[in-house]
């Protein structure tokens, strides 16, 4: 069976990670397949200072991704 594949915009600022996951159809129409927000840690104006904890809130934010979509992201 083949998999669905989606595409993953990240974008990690200075106060939140934000997720989104969209899927298109062989129209070539994108849908949004689910979206997450949180806030960030390890981040202060625009520079990392703990590289763990910015990894952190984007595991976190991939979480919340998969809860809102059911959608897990392998790559």
């Amino acid at each position: 069976m083949a998999r669905e594949r989606f595409f993953v915009g990240l974008d990690i600022g200075s106060s939140s990670v934000r997720i989104v996951a969209a899927g298109g159809s062989e129209s070539g129409v994108l849908s949004v397949a689910g979206a997450a927000d949180v806030p960030i840690e390890g981040m202060r104006k625009g520079i990392v200072e703990s590289p763990e904890t910015v990894s952190r809130s984007i595991q976190k934010a991939l979480g919340e991704l998969k809860k809102s979509s059911g959608l897990s992201v392998e790559s």
